[in-house]
C-alpha cells in the first residue's frame, strides 16, 4: 500500500487541511479540505517553498517545525498563510514522516487561550522550549523572554466587576501583539500575566528591552473604553531576560525565575516599567546558596531614624535586614527567592538573632523590624524567632513588628493585629504608599503603628493624612537615611 493510500484511510474525514510529508519536507499526499489554503499540485513539492510569496519569516517556520517532527508532536502559528491565520500541528508518524494539520485560526481549544486568543501557557511553554533547544545548537541565536503583569488588576475586578476584568486582559492582549515583529510572539501565562518572547540577533543586544518598552507603552498609551463608556487606564510591569545569559548550564525553568523576579522588582519600583536584567547581576538563590549564606552570617542591620508623625523629637529606628556586601535590590532578591522556596522562616529566625544580638549594647529605644507575616508568629515551630523577641524586649527596647500592607495577612483565630502579643512586641504595617491608603485592610486589621514609606512630613496629602487619622494607630516617617553596622 502507498504512503498516499494508507494516509486516505483517516484524515479523508477531518474537516481541516491536513498533508503527509516526508523527512524532506515534500508533500506525499493531502486531503479534500486541503484545497482551502488555495495550494494546487502540492504532490512531490516542499510545503515551504509552495509558500513562497508569504515571506522568508513563515517558510522558516514551516521547514523548523518539520525538523522537530521526527523527535515529539510541535505545533507553530502563522499569522497570515494564505491570507489566514492558521496553527500548524505536526504529527510525527512512522517511516519518517508527518502529518500537517491546518488548524484555521488557531481554534485548537488545547493550545489556545479562550478569552484572547493567544496560545495559552501549555502552548506558548512548548514553542519556547523548542526555541531554547534551536538557541543552544546556534550560536548566532538569541532571543529575550518577558513576563508582564497587568498593574492593578484586582482593582479593577473589585470594582467593575470580573466581566470588564475580561475586557481588559483581551485589550491588553491585542495591544501586546498589536507590536509584536513578525517572529516574535505572545501567549496567555496565566491570571493577568502574560508571556512575551522576542528574538534578537547577536548584535541586537537591546533587542529585547526595546521590544518590551513598546508592548509596554503601547499598553498604557490610552484609557481602555469599557462597554459602559467607563474609562480604565491600563498598564503593565514586565521583567525581561537575554538568552544569552542562560547558554553556560542555565535552565528554561531559571528563566522563568530571573524573569518572575524582575518582574516584581518593577512593581516594587513604581510599576508600569521594565525591568532587564544585567550581566553578572544575580537574581535567583538556590536552597543550598541560602543555607550557605545564613551559616557564613551573610546578614547585617540596616538602620534608618524614624519618628512619629508631627514629633520629630521622639526619635525610633527602623531596622532591616541587608546582605554584607550588597544593597537593597540584591537583598531583595535574595527574600524573594526564599519566599519562593518557602525558607522564609529561616531567614527571619537568623536575622531577629542577628538584630538583638547588635540592640545589645544600644540605648533603650523604639524599634521597627520588618515581619512577613504576623500569622506565622503563632506557630510553635518559630520558637527562635519568639526567644530573639524576648531578649530585644529584656534589653527594654520597643519592638514594634512591621506586616506589608500590600499582602493578604490571615491571622488564625486573631481577629486584628491588636490581639497580637507576643514577647511583648506590638504589630502594624509597612509599606503604605502616599498615593493610596488600603482603608479595606486598615479597619480590618486596626494596626496600631503604621509606618509610611520614605517621605517628608509635607509630602503627606491632606485626604490620606484624614485617612491615616481615622484609624487611631501611632503613624511613622522614616528619612530613608542609613546608618548601618553589621
Amino acid at each position: 500500500m502507498s504512503a498516499a493510500e494508507s494516509f486516505s484511510l483517516t484524515p479523508e474525514a477531518l474537516a481541516d487541511p491536513v498533508a503527509l510529508v516526508g523527512r524532506d519536507g515534500k508533500c506525499l499526499a493531502v486531503n479534500p479540505a486541503f484545497a482551502k489554503l488555495g495550494i494546487t499540485h502540492a504532490i512531490g513539492k516542499r510545503l515551504e517553498l509552495l509558500a513562497a510569496e508569504e515571506g522568508r519569516e513563515t517558510r522558516n517556520q514551516l521547514r523548523n517545525a518539520l525538523k522537530n517532527s521526527a523527535v515529539r508532536e510541535s505545533s507553530i502559528y502563522l499569522e497570515e498563510y494564505r491570507n489566514s491565520r492558521w496553527k500548524v500541528v505536526i504529527v510525527p508518524l512512522a517511516a519518517d514522516r508527518a502529518a500537517m494539520i491546518f488548524l484555521a485560526g488557531g481554534k485548537d481549544l488545547a493550545y489556545v487561550d479562550a478569552l484572547t486568543g493567544l496560545p495559552n501557557r501549555r502552548d506558548g511553554l512548548h514553542q519556547l522550549e523548542i526555541e531554547w533547544a534551536r538557541t543552544l545548537r546556534n550560536e548566532g541565536k538569541r532571543f529575550s523572554l518577558a513576563l508582564a503583569d497587568i498593574d492593578h488588576f484586582k482593582q479593577i475586578n473589585d470594582r467593575y466587576g470580573h466581566e470588564v476584568g475580561d475586557q481588559c486582559l483581551k485589550a491588553v492582549a491585542k495591544r501586546l501583539k498589536a507590536v509584536l515583529r513578525k517572529g516574535d510572539w505572545c501567549a496567555r501565562w496565566g491570571g493577568e500575566e502574560f508571556l512575551i518572547f522576542l528574538y534578537s540577533t547577536a548584535s541586537e543586544k537591546k533587542g529585547g528591552l526595546a521590544g518590551c518598552e513598546r508592548a509596554r507603552k503601547s499598553v498604557c498609551s490610552r484609557p481602555f473604553i469599557t462597554s459602559s463608556g467607563s474609562q480604565i487606564s491600563l498598564a503593565v510591569s514586565m521583567g525581561v531576560v537575554d538568552s544569552n545569559m542562560y547558554r553556560k548550564g542555565g535552565t528554561v525553568q531559571q528563566m522563568f525565575a530571573d524573569a518572575d523576579m524582575l518582574m516584581y522588582e518593577a512593581k516594587a519600583a513604581g510599576r508600569n516599567r521594565t525591568c532587564v536584567n544585567e550581566a553578572g547581576a544575580k537574581l535567583f538563590w538556590q536552597r543550598e546558596e541560602i543555607r550557605n549564606l545564613l551559616r557564613d552570617d551573610g546578614l547585617e542591620v540596616v538602620a534608618e531614624s524614624a519618628y512619629p508623625l508631627g514629633k520629630k523629637d521622639e526619635s525610633c529606628l527602623f531596622c532591616a535586614p541587608r546582605l554584607i556586601d550588597g544593597d537593597k535590590l540584591t537583598t531583595m532578591r535574595l527574600l524573594r527567592a526564599a519566599r519562593l522556596q518557602e525558607m522564609l522562616q529561616e531567614i527571619e529566625n537568623h536575622w531577629f538573632a542577628t538584630l538583638a544580638a547588635w540592640l545589645a549594647d544600644k540605648p533603650a529605644t523604639t524599634i521597627m523590624a520588618p515581619i512577613s507575616s504576623p500569622s506565622l508568629l503563632v506557630f510553635e515551630r518559630l520558637l527562635p524567632i519568639h526567644e530573639a523577641i524576648g531578649k530585644i524586649s529584656d534589653l527594654g527596647h520597643r519592638l514594634v513588628l512591621l506586616a506589608r500592607a500590600n499582602e493578604d495577612i490571615a491571622i488564625p483565630a486573631v481577629r486584628s493585629v491588636k490581639d497580637l502579643r507576643i514577647a511583648g512586641a506590638e504589630f502594624g504595617l509597612r509599606s503604605i504608599s502616599l498615593e493610596s491608603v488600603p482603608v479595606e485592610l486598615i479597619e480590618r486589621l486596626q494596626p496600631i503603628n503604621i509606618l509610611l514609606d520614605p517621605c517628608k512630613e509635607d509630602d503627606i496629602r491632606p485626604g490620606v493624612r484624614q485617612a491615616l487619622e481615622t484609624c487611631n494607630a501611632t503613624i511613622f516617617l522614616y528619612s530613608n537615611s542609613d546608618a548601618t553596622a553589621k
